[in-house]
């Protein structure tokens, strides 16, 4: 059996969905919730996505990230009604 890593994201442990088509893509996923707006990025390096292809990013060939091997990046905003 293969081992594969599989991406979820949500605004709670009930809400957790499968990103990992978004995975080295720089496309954002979306969460909203009635108390957090946001959207979240994920790159993770030698990525095998579901069909088993390795999904490789430009991100990490910079050279100030030289020995990075993944990044989840987060950007939202609380909203309090």
């Amino acid at each position: 059996m293969d081992l594969r890593l599989r991406i979820c994201a949500g605004t709670s442990l009930e809400s957790m969905t499968p990103v990992d088509s978004a995975v080295n893509t720089g496309m954002p996923h979306e969460l909203t919730s009635d108390v957090f707006e946001g959207r979240i990025v994920a790159y993770i390096k030698d990525f095998v996505d579901e069909g088993g292809n390795m999904r490789e990013s430009e991100y990490f060939s910079r050279k100030d990230r030289s020995g990075i091997t993944w990044s989840i990046q987060v950007q939202g905003v609380c909203v309090f009604s």
